[in-house]
């Protein structure tokens, strides 16, 4: 279903609590076994505004925290992944209720590729 990739490349990745892993895996699993994946469309949506709110705190937040930004500054950055984060669900969401089966699958199949699963430490 995609593209192969000629070449190997980089990832970047950031860590997910174990209530979003568990939520990856479930609506990935329900969008494998579906004939209709349409049903599926509201958890695929809320899926991957999870994952970007996520992503964007892990690499924002995290990344401010960890260079000694203050508290306003984080604030601020809070604050503003907030205001994000009550919109991108309305575009994604938007444009997953437009997919075919095959491209709900697709998305379905590009989110558990990246999923890098490492041993515990």
């Amino acid at each position: 279903m995609l593209a192969k990739r000629a070449q190997p490349f980089t990832r970047l990745s950031f860590p997910l609590s174990e209530e979003l892993r568990q939520q990856t895996v479930e609506t990935i699993a329900k969008l494998r076994e579906s004939s209709d994946r349409r049903q599926h469309i509201p958890l695929l949506s809320d899926l991957i505004s999870e994952l970007t709110e996520a992503g964007l705190e892990y690499f924002f937040v995290h990344s401010l925290k960890q260079a000694g930004v203050g508290l306003i500054g984080v604030s601020t950055a809070k604050l503003g992944i907030a205001s994000t984060s009550k919109g991108v669900p309305v575009v994604i969401n938007k444009v997953v209720g437009l997919m075919s089966n095959d491209q709900l699958l697709a998305v379905a199949e590009f989110i558990d590729e990246s999923l890098i699963e490492e041993p515990p430490t």
